[in-house]
């Protein structure tokens, strides 16, 4: 063999020129001149480029490649000049590969202990590979190359996995571990048939000491998550996997786990997107909505089986089922609006479907119970006529709150129910007060909770309690007829600790999300194919801050009316939005409370929407429409206490097939 003198750059370049190598995929032509290269000493690799969702690769100056030709087993060869996606290879050693060479196959990055047996070719996809932004890091994508000439084509191995985890909640991120729930090999040794042609997509085979998981190690430098998010990248073998496990580990030591919902199909050369981490849960609940809404009294049977989602963004909708869950045991009814409303219910045989009647419109509220007693979900029975209307922006709107026995202006029946924000389950009507139980109401009277009846008819009052350690949403699915109000100054939330984004679907609604991208939650109180109102609902349908330009004043300041509201006129729909006072955070619910109760003359209309706003971990609040008696006083998008109890009005889930 010659020794390899040093090059000069410009050198390379006219040795490019004149041999006819460094061609693209393009113009290579394999063996052009009909017989075995006569020695290789120089050589340029190409880099393949897949046409969709491609694996963006660009050589760098510290690859080192694997060469097989002649004679020669496993040369390292190392990159003498970089144009990105083509380079200049030669020897490490400086020591040309004499020929004749009838082919020569290649392979990056350089590992010493690769070996072609039967023209098989063994390499690596590392199990353990470093966080790089942006992509994957060098050396941990397998290239094979095979050709007659000095101008390599080096094709992909492998595909790539991206994950994308964008909730503060994941804390600062030091390793990513990828697995399958089949538990599918992903990575390790593995053997390449050399027989491939140009054209052909070279086939890779994980042999049977492979590994099951992929590690991405940021343990050197953590990633922060952020709500902006950040994307990961794993190197794994092509194949389909029916569902994808990410095990994201933060450096104060908690783990996440999240799956994929679909399956994933990885191909060589491309990137897969596994889309957004989502913490994995099994999320309980029971039936199809917590909300059964008929026109009309008549006997009706609704689902109340068993099921759990595991969507921890938002608790959307899966019906997933399984052997081991908890059916009920008793059904029972709360309580009823009206006298003798429910008149008959019973749970199914099977313990999946209730059946019940109603004699009159009203509301009702139903509990499913466990073997023990304890409400395991509660659903309420709404049983008034209802339309949707639609708006000028395309959604479509109940024409009343929820849970209202009209919609028409002047009457306490449009005022409809009340629920505190994230909560499932309805208070009460308010009705007038007199405080000082002289038959006369005055201006220093209040609103309280109405007295509703049990199934005897005899009386039925909810309760209410302060927000104290142990209070959240599985707490109130258990106390459905509790009124949780706030503790203290800053605790404003009814959830003691921490407080929960996601219970009414839309966890990033201050954003304004697009109507298709929002999944209704288990946590919903609207009926079913419906859900709480986004922030823009109002909005979007002409309402602007302190106007009164297509949402007039109706009504005035008054001792005792009931006819005060808006009324949106955009486009001519004339909707009424009551001014139905309130659940105060703090409101005392007992029959004739001597403070703490609603005013008597706050004549504001107050409607949830699904948004939260936490900006303030300790005063974590939620997006309400709220709107007085002046033009100053109109606030489509107001942010309040989550322990209020508001109106709710409900409009349209849109499907993703359905918007586009």
């Amino acid at each position: 063999m010659r020794k390899i003198q040093n090059i000069l750059k410009t050198s390379v370049v006219v040795l490019l020129l004149t041999t006819g190598v460094g061609c693209t995929y393009d113009t290579t032509v394999d063996n052009p001149y009909g017989g075995p290269i006569d020695l290789l000493n120089l050589f340029t690799g190409n880099l393949e480029k897949a046409s969709t969702s491609p694996v963006d690769l660009i050589w760098n100056a510290s690859d080192r490649v694997g060469v097989f030709a002649g004679e020669t087993t496993n040369k390292c060869f190392t990159l003498v000049e970089n144009m990105n996606t083509s380079a200049l290879f030669a020897p490490e050693d400086e020591m040309e590969i004499a020929g004749p060479i009838e082919r020569v196959y290649a392979y990056a990055p350089y590992n010493e202990a690769a070996t072609v047996i039967d023209n098989t070719l063994s390499i690596n996809i590392p199990d353990v590979q470093p966080y790089q932004a942006g992509g994957t890091a060098p050396g941990m994508n397998p290239l094979v190359a095979s050709s007659t000439t000095r101008s390599l084509f080096f094709k992909h191995l492998c595909g790539v996995v991206k994950l994308k985890i964008a909730s503060p909640e994941f804390g600062t991120v030091k390793k990513v571990t990828l697995t399958t729930a089949a538990e599918d090999l992903l990575c390790g040794p593995a053997s390449v048939d050399l027989g491939f042609g140009l054209h052909d997509d070279p086939q890779l085979t994980l042999e049977e000491n492979a590994y099951k998981a992929v590690v991405l190690d940021c343990s050197a430098d953590p990633i922060e998550i952020t709500m902006a998010g950040r994307f990961f990248h794993f190197v794994v073998a092509p194949g389909t996997y029916e569902t994808l496990v990410f095990t994201i580990e933060n450096t104060d030591g908690e783990k996440f786990v999240s799956r994929t919902k679909k399956p994933i199909t990885v191909t060589r050369g491309q990137i897969a997107d596994a889309g957004l981490a989502l913490i994995y849960i099994e999320e309980f609940f029971y039936g199809k909505a917590n909300c059964i809404q008929h026109d009309e009294p008549g006997t009706y049977a609704f689902d109340c089986a068993p099921y759990f989602t595991t969507d921890s963004y938002g608790y959307a909708y899966e019906f997933n089922t399984r052997d081991d869950l908890v059916l009920a045991s008793t059904a029972d009814l709360l309580w009823q609006s009206e006298k003798s409303m429910i008149t008959a219910l019973e749970l199914a045989a099977d313990k999946k479907s209730i059946t019940f009647t109603a004699a009159k419109a009203g509301n009702a509220l139903v509990a499913i119970r466990d073997a023990e007693g304890e409400i395991l979900w509660s659903f309420h029975l709404w049983i008034y006529p209802v339309e949707e209307v639609l708006y000028p922006n395309g959604w479509y709107v109940f024409d009343r709150n929820l849970g209202a026995r009209d919609n028409i202006k002047g009457e306490m029946g449009c005022w409809g129910l009340y629920y505190q924000w994230g909560r499932k389950d309805p208070m009460p009507e308010l009705v007038k007060n007199d405080k000082d139980n002289n038959g006369i109401f005055d201006k220093n009277d209040n609103y309280a909770s109405k007295t509703y009846y049990k199934m005897d008819n005899s009386d039925f009052r909810i309760t209410n309690t302060p927000s104290k350690p142990g209070v959240d949403h599985y707490y109130a699915v258990k106390h459905p007829t509790t009124f949780i109000s706030k503790t203290g100054t800053t605790n404003v939330d009814w959830v003691w600790e921490g407080g929960n984004d996601r219970l009414w679907g839309n966890p990033e609604g201050k954003s304004k999300p697009k109507i298709e991208n929002i999944k209704k939650s288990i946590y919903d109180p609207c009926p079913e194919g419906y859900m709480v109102s986004p922030l823009n609902l109002l909005t979007a349908n002409g309402v602007k801050t302190q106007s009164v330009e297509n949402f007039p004043i109706h009504g005035t300041f008054q001792q005792v009316g009931s006819d005060a509201g808006r009324m949106l006129t955009t486009n001519g729909i004339n909707q009424w939005f009551p001014c139905a006072r309130q659940y105060h955070n703090n409101m005392n619910v007992a029959v004739n409370p001597q403070n703490n109760a609603t005013g008597f003359i706050d004549q504001i209309v107050r409607i949830w929407t699904s948004a939260p706003n936490s900006d303030n971990a300790n005063n974590r609040q939620a997006y309400g429409f709220v709107f007085g008696l002046k033009r100053e006083a109109t606030y489509p998008e107001w942010s309040v206490h989550r322990a209020f109890g508001y109106n709710i009005r409900c409009v349209k889930v849109v499907a993703p097939a359905e918007s586009e």
